[in-house]
């Protein structure tokens, strides 16, 4: 088996961008147009948010963005570029589950000592995150396939066959 590297899609970061440039039209229609206060501290909102929703997917259009890593060797690295945890050895797995929260589908990575990932992390925000995900899921780690250029049903067959092979 090879090191498979899965990117974010483009296809849904061409969608997410036209989404934000239709409520970014929204927005300043409501800012500029509104007769109430409120109504105009909505369309701020709007802008504000649309437009930083906006630059995350041209952003994802100009420099494609891997989301995880399966190697062989070495385990699972869940968003590379930003996260320092580093990879997840197979031996420290023991499985997945997966999990819908309304129309959005997750993998749990359930390992084997999740307080110790929880311990080794440096950042206090991503601590935070991962203790709320051991809290929630009982795991600290999961993967949303939300924006993956890949089907659920596809990773969870790569990280199952994967885990068979390379775990212990």
């Amino acid at each position: 088996m090879e090191r498979i590297e899965i990117y974010m899609s483009k296809s849904k970061s061409i969608l997410l961008l036209l989404g934000c440039v239709a409520f970014l039209v929204m927005g300043v229609f409501m800012f500029l147009w509104a007769d109430e206060v409120a109504y105009q501290v909505i369309g701020v909102i709007a802008i504000a948010f649309c437009s930083f929703a906006s630059f995350i997917a041209i952003k994802r259009l100009i420099k494609s963005e891997l989301a995880v890593i399966i190697d062989p060797k070495l385990g699972i690295n869940i968003k590379p570029e930003t996260t320092p945890t580093g990879f997840i050895k197979w031996e420290d797995i023991y499985g997945f589950r997966e999990m819908k929260i309304e129309s959005t589908r997750f993998v749990i990575i359930l390992v084997k000592e999740p307080e110790k990932w929880i311990r080794q992390e440096k950042s206090g925000m991503r601590k935070k995150t991962l203790e709320y995900n051991l809290n929630r899921y009982n795991s600290p780690f999961n993967i949303s396939t939300a924006g993956l250029d890949i089907k659920m049903d596809e990773l969870i067959e790569s990280l199952e066959s994967y885990r068979k092979a390379y775990g212990k």
